[in-house]
This record gives structure tokens, C-alpha cells and sequence, in this order.
């Protein structure tokens, strides 16, 4: 019997999560809210197995604490995080080939307010830009939440040094280095 009630559950979570999402594409922008106390916005995307993904999730001013929840085609519940100011950004590995269920919302179900969402595959992203050694390159970033991304070809031992500089406070930049096996240096 409790097999069945866990089983029931299962299929109304997943109805109720069908009914009010948003598709989630690739390199895109969303801007959303929460405008209610409490409310949890769903989205789905398609992914594939071994797709490496950044999901980020920016918001201003401290509004709110912004919490993601990726769950697999399955159910599974793969990613699971909070921040408490302005920015958030999983990096996962997917699992498998299927459509995957992302939940957003306040950590504290306690504030309201604008957030955006950018989802990139960031391995298989149409708008990598290739880097060349001793270049300067000048690039901007357009929207808060946008997460750009460049690759060079380098050596096993090879020694680099990458920097990035910007006009102002109002960007504040990281950079990670993703090694060819998934792996990532802050």
C-alpha cells in the first residue's frame, strides 16, 4: 500500500509541475518573477546524456534568496542550491537523455521579486568564441545574466594566465576554466 500512495504522489507532482511550466531554451534569456509569497515557477528543457549545463539565475538587490531545483526525467532531484544575494549558478552533468524539470523560487517563501534565467550547454553552445594566444579581445556583456563563453586549445603543462577587466562596479566578473573532462578551476 505505501508503494501505491508514493506512486500516486509521484504522477500528481509531476502533473502538477506540467501544468504550469516553461520551456527553457537553450541560450536564451528569461526574465520572470515571483509575485507571490511562496510561488515556485517551473520550467522544463530537453537534454541529453553527458551534457555539461550552466543554469544561472540572477536577480538585484538582494530581494530575495533564490533557490534551483533540477529533477531528471525521472524525478530525481540532481541539483539543489541557494544563494542569498543576486546570483546563482549550477553547473551539472546531466545523466540522461529526457526532458528535465527546474524549479525556482524564494529559499525563504518569504519575498517577491524579478529574476532572469539563461540555460547554456557549455560544450555544445552555438555562440563559443574562439580565443587566440597574446590577443586582446573587447567584449561586452549585455544583460546581468549573461554568461559568455570562449575556448582555446591548450597543451597538458602548459601555463596560461587569462584576465579580465571592466569599466565601473556594477559588473562584478568570474572566470572558470573548464578542462576537457568536465572539470572546472575558479
Amino acid at each position: 500500500m505505501k508503494a501505491k500512495i508514493f506512486i500516486l504522489f509521484f504522477l500528481l507532482l509531476n502533473y502538477c509541475w506540467a501544468m504550469g511550466q516553461t520551456n527553457l531554451n537553450y541560450d536564451e534569456v528569461v526574465n520572470a518573477s515571483i509575485s507571490v509569497i511562496g510561488e515556485e515557477d517551473t520550467y522544463t528543457f530537453n537534454g541529453n546524456a553527458n551534457d555539461f549545463i550552466s543554469l544561472r539565475m540572477n536577480w538585484n538587490n538582494c530581494v530575495f534568496g533564490g533557490q534551483i531545483l533540477i529533477y531528471d526525467p525521472l524525478g530525481n532531484l540532481i541539483y539543489n542550491n541557494y544563494a542569498g544575494c543576486n546570483s546563482l549558478r549550477a553547473l551539472v552533468t546531466l545523466p540522461q537523455t529526457g526532458i528535465y524539470t527546474v524549479l525556482v523560487y524564494d529559499h525563504y517563501a518569504q519575498d517577491t521579486g524579478n529574476y532572469g534565467l539563461m540555460l547554456q550547454n557549455v560544450f555544445n553552445s552555438p555562440n563559443t568564441v574562439p580565443l587566440a594566444y597574446e590577443t586582446t579581445y573587447d567584449f561586452n556583456i549585455e544583460k546581468s545574466i549573461e554568461t559568455d563563453i570562449y575556448t582555446f586549445n591548450g597543451n597538458a603543462n602548459d601555463f596560461i594566465s587569462l584576465r579580465m577587466n571592466w569599466n565601473g562596479c556594477d559588473l562584478g566578473g568570474q572566470i572558470l576554466i573548464l578542462r576537457p573532462a568536465r572539470q572546472f578551476d575558479l
